[in-house]
């Protein structure tokens, strides 16, 4: 990653993000969430069901898990970003294998 720690990428990218407009158009705000939807159900395809679900009746719970291993933390192992808390995570990809159906 050009040398950089990940931690330093995030930090970077949470200041270019609090100074970026805080609105997306419709079709990038659609177009996001059919890539969530994707991911997930690539997630889903990947996983063991009788873990992860179906993708007719996915466990959120258990995808946030999965994604949480990659998600940013403090030195005592807190997700350090509130807009990737569990619920946050679920709705998300809740939202996103919706989309796929729309």
């Amino acid at each position: 990653m050009n040398g950089m720690e990940v931690s330093e990428l995030y930090d970077e990218q949470s200041i270019e993000e609090q100074d970026a407009p805080n609105q997306l158009g419709n079709k990038e705000r659609k177009g996001l969430q059919k890539t969530i939807g994707l991911l997930t159900k690539a997630l889903i395809d990947k996983g063991k069901p009788h873990v992860i679900g179906t993708h007719d009746d996915p466990n959120y719970s258990e995808l946030y898990r999965l994604l949480s291993k990659y998600m940013p933390t403090s030195g005592d192992g807190e997700i350090i970003d509130t807009l990737v808390s569990d619920r946050a995570v679920r709705g998300r990809l809740k939202e996103g294998l919706n989309s796929l159906e729309e």
